[in-house]
Formats: structure tokens, sequence, C-alpha cells
């Protein structure tokens, strides 16, 4: 007779249901976030996360601790999914000129949100996934060091730094949108 009797494995899957029951949401928010609201693979890559932490139930934390360590295999998966679409997108954007890339971030209600994603989308992957973290997810300096692997003074030197490349990024974006040119001002003077 094996370790882990029926008795032993119904609670497993008890204390599984309960985490999957619990922390859906949390995940499938997070997954969403990351991929998009137009993004198909949601709920699949959401399920991946999930049959991950079947296979490793063993090695879960109990609550609260749970959450930080599924979002760490959420990041893991999303980032092989995005690697696995990433040819696909390169041809996209080959087929896209420059002018077709420029935002068209008016004055509307919604366009300050619109200016810190396009802002936020041209920053490196590594502090783009920081900032979510911390302003979406909404976790604490240590959780997003469990999330990232690192200490939570390491969480605080790179979330400064991301802050202020951000900022640079939305100057950037100001200063195209008040450009007669749509374009930097910096790019105008150096062709005259």
């Amino acid at each position: 007779m094996s370790a882990s009797g029926p008795g032993e494995q119904s609670r497993e899957e008890d204390r599984f249901r309960s985490l999957f029951e619990l922390r859906y949401p949390a995940i499938h928010s997070y997954v969403l976030r990351r991929l998009g609201p137009s993004s198909n693979d949601v709920v699949d890559v959401t399920a991946q996360v999930f049959a991950v932490a079947w296979r490793r139930r063993t090695h879960i934390p109990k609550s609260p601790e749970d959450l930080p360590w599924l979002y760490g295999v959420a990041r893991r998966i999303v980032s092989r999914h995005r690697r696995g679409t990433q040819r696909r997108q390169r041809l996209e954007n080959r087929l896209v000129s420059e002018a077709g890339i420029q935002e068209d971030v008016g004055t509307s209600p919604g366009s300050e949100v619109l200016r810190v994603r396009a802002a936020i989308s041209r920053l490196r992957p590594k502090d783009q996934e920081l900032l979510k973290l911390v302003l979406w997810e909404e976790l604490t300096h240590a959780q997003v060091g469990v999330v990232l692997g690192c200490s939570t003074n390491a969480v605080a030197l790179r979330l400064h730094k991301a802050r202020s490349r951000l900022g640079i990024e939305l100057e950037k974006i100001a200063a195209r949108r008040e450009s007669p040119s749509g374009k930097d001002d910096g790019a105008r003077e150096g062709s005259s």
C-alpha cells in the first residue's frame, strides 16, 4: 500500500479545490492583465497555472503565501506563452509602418490611462512586470520579492528605477502629443 492512501488523496484534492476556488479569480485577472482582454488564451494560460500547481501541490505554501507562489508560476507561464507568440508578433510588427504605430491619445477621459499604458509598454519587460505587480496586483514589496525571486530591498530599488523610467516615457509621450508633427521635438530640431 502506498504512503498516501485514499484518505490522504481526498484531503489533497479538497485542499487543492479550496485553493482553486479561492485563488482562481486573482490568477485569472493577473493573466488577463498580462495578455490583454483581446487574448483568446487567458483561460488556457490560467488553466496551465493550476495544472502546474496540481503537479507541485506538495510545494504550495499555506495561505496567504500561496498567492505570491501562484503569481510566480503564472509569471513564468505567461512569459513562456509570450515567447511562443513572439514570432507571430514580429511578423505583425514588420507589417505595421512607423506611422501606424503612433498612439492617438487625445484628451478624452480615458486618455491618461492610454498614455500610462503606452508608456508602460515602452519599458523593459522586467520593469513592466514589477510595476504591474505593485500597481495592478497590489502586492507588497515582500510579496513581489517572492514572485520575482529577489529580496524586498531589491524590489524597492528596482521599483524606484522603474518608476523613474516610466516618468521619462510619460514625458516623451506628452512631448510628442504637444509637437505639431506628432514627433519628438528633438527629432525636428535635428532635421532643420
